[in-house]
């Protein structure tokens, strides 16, 4: 996993109700005055221009930036002094980290040539909560998992998986996950129910491979968010990583949300999407922005640098990404353009952030 930011230049990569308010007839007096009626959800457009980046910095500026918990992998020596990767959350508020599970970190190694990333080390990476809180799906270094929130009733989703490119995406509905094959650069996606079902998914463009995906939050947007690049960069395929938007419609060439962008997220709330790009100034790392028109130059949230990974806050409006050093986090807060320092005590290494509730 430590090998992942050397290599992000070489497979850099995975690219990137409305309603009805009807009066009924009644024969009781109405009202002088009517009842205000309760704000309606907006339905989402293809085109993401119902809340601006300026909008959405104003409406975030009464809101505290540590609010709910980041859900994580962490690099840590268990009480028997062996080192092993596990799931962690650590709360906010009080900075309290605590497992994820009830059950024990995996002690064993898996077979050959199924190690995460590379590394010799057992445990479970790459944890994500479904949308409902309800379900928690990882990576043991051998197998996909779903299982359910605290760990009981695990089942086998996928055991081909060699190495882990980016932490596993659910679907806004809670009914798929996505996950990239960091070997391969192929996508993966998992049907959940009625019956178990997984599928690859390759880019639209042939050359590139995938490194990131995950999906718009409404299927009027598109069919997935993603990014990929060519795993050798020469002059036949000078792209370093792209972000991607899937057309709603098959067979239509999809939208470039940007150029030089990594690890593309939606925003919960909004029409931002928010991603990684390489840093001018030291290309080994990246950096955060959130781009408020497709194909627009990014806004830089606050100056610095990451090494991977990569969530908004549930109310949009804070980014996490993890340090350079991998052994702590940083938070982006949209509306007073701060990065905030977490540190993680006692972790050999932090990965693949989610901020949930």
């Amino acid at each position: 996993m430590l090998s992942m930011r050397t290599r992000t230049l070489g497979l850099l990569i995975a690219l990137v109700a409305g309603g009805l308010i009807v009066a009924g007839c009644s024969s009781t007096p109405r009202p002088t005055t009517a009842p205000t009626a309760p704000a309606l959800p907006v339905r989402p457009s293809p085109d993401p221009r119902e809340e601006s980046l300026e909008a959405t910095r104003a409406r975030c500026a009464s809101e505290p930036l540590e609010q709910g918990r980041i859900l994580f992998t962490r690099a840590f020596t268990d009480t028997d002094k062996r080192l092993k990767y596990d799931l962690f959350y650590i709360d906010l508020r009080t900075k309290a980290v605590s497992r994820a599970l009830n059950s024990p970190t995996p002690d064993q190694l898996p077979a050959v040539g199924q190690t995460a990333q590379g590394l010799l080390i057992p445990g479970r990476v790459g944890g994500s909560l479904s949308p409902d809180g309800r379900r928690i799906a990882y990576f043991d270094f051998a197998r996909v998992i779903v299982a359910d929130a605290n760990g009981n009733n695990p089942q086998v989703v996928d055991a081909s998986l060699l190495r882990l490119s980016d932490n596993i995406q659910w679907s806004p509905d809670g009914s798929q996950i996505a996950y990239v094959d960091f070997v391969s650069g192929t996508a993966r996606v998992a049907t959940l129910s009625p019956a178990l079902a997984v599928r690859d998914e390759k880019p639209d463009v042939p050359i590139l491979a995938i490194s990131s995906y995950s999906w718009p939050p409404d299927p009027s947007y598109g069919r997935r968010l993603y990014s990929a690049g060519c795993i050798v960069i020469g002059q036949q395929c000078p792209l370093i990583s792209v972000a991607y938007l899937s057309r709603p419609a098959q067979g239509v060439p999809p939208r470039k949300v940007a150029s030089n962008a990594i690890y593309p997220r939606w925003s919960p709330v909004s029409n931002l999407i928010a991603a990684l790009s390489l840093s001018l100034g030291n290309p080994q790392f990246l950096e955060v922005g959130v781009i408020e028109q497709i194909g627009g130059e990014p806004w830089k949230p606050a100056e610095a640098l990451v090494s991977g990974g990569l969530s908004w806050s549930p109310n949009g409006c804070g980014l996490v990404g993890v340090t350079l050093n991998q052994q702590g986090f940083f938070l982006f807060d949209l509306a007073r353009r701060t990065v905030t320092l977490l540190p993680v005590p006692d972790s050999a290494q932090t990965l693949h952030p989610q901020w949930v509730r």
